[in-house]
């Protein structure tokens, strides 16, 4: 007997399940296979945007992210944002740049000035479902983890 569980997008997934097997079944083999191509790629060098874009397109159409989602909303901070779609303001990197030189602010700024990105490439972006969301916020903050950790292991070593 299937159960349901209490979060609607998860009950609204096991239902398209049930009413459309077989575009699902189709659904989830190209997803895959977009995974696939798109991780054999980034192994043979390809680390562009487009790659990486791809790769969370096939990765939104499993329940990796439905599931990440629904974790992080057993927290109520979590769930918060996640409800509300928090999207903060865009990054000034020149007043980031006014911070001290050891600040988080001022090394991401210099950082990104440094490598020529774009700190403010999702603008205008929404996400329609909890899953989106997730990927949105993950893919925001990428740089900034990169930052920290690099800045964790110099501090290790």
């Amino acid at each position: 007997m299937m159960q349901f569980n209490p979060n609607p997008s998860a009950n609204l997934d096991v239902q398209r399940q049930i009413q459309y097997p077989v575009g699902n079944g189709f659904k989830s083999f190209f997803a895959r296979a977009i995974i696939f191509k798109s991780f054999v790629s980034m192994l043979l060098g390809d680390n562009s945007l487009q790659t990486v874009g791809d790769m969370v397109d096939g990765l939104l159409q499993t329940p990796a992210y439905d599931l990440t989602a629904q974790h992080l909303k057993q927290y109520p901070a979590c769930a918060a944002l996640i409800c509300d779609r928090y999207i903060p303001p865009a990054h000034d990197l020149e007043a980031l740049l006014t911070y001290p030189q050891d600040s988080l602010g001022y090394i991401y700024a210099a950082t990104m000035k440094k490598a020529g990105f774009d700190p403010n490439l999702h603008a205008g972006m929404a996400a329609e479902s909890d899953a989106h969301y997730v990927e949105l916020r993950l893919s925001q903050t990428h740089d900034i983890w990169h930052i920290i950790t690099r800045h964790v292991l110099k501090l290790a070593s």
